[in-house]
């Protein structure tokens, strides 16, 4: 990772995703930002580009400041985009959908 482009990007996270990002990476003995990064590749490997819907947000949410890879930033901004919603949420969704890809 130390030759590979970073973006420090700062996102809010669902509590529950948060509490699971913490847990799996103290699990693993690995860094939160770490863990973060393999949620957020692993949600774009089970969205497989499709476009994302809105969700509601009435939670209060964590917030997180992260190094992504530019080619995770790249995509997530191509998603986003094609689903006409803020990276943001693009990501919020797409860290729930890592979660689940690799807690099974």
């Amino acid at each position: 990772m130390a030759s590979e482009q970073l973006v420090f990007r700062t996102v809010y996270v669902d509590p529950d995703v948060d509490t699971a990002l913490r847990a799996m990476a103290t699990s693993e003995g690995i860094g939160k930002g770490l863990m973060f990064r393999r949620f957020l590749a692993a949600g774009l490997r089970k969205n497989r580009g499709r476009k994302l819907q809105p969700g509601r947000n009435d939670t209060i949410l964590a917030m997180r400041a992260v190094y992504v890879p530019a080619d995770l930033e790249g995509r997530v901004s191509v998603l986003a985009f094609k689903s006409r919603m803020g990276k943001t949420a693009v990501i919020r969704q797409l860290l729930r959908l890592g979660h689940k890809a690799l807690a099974a």
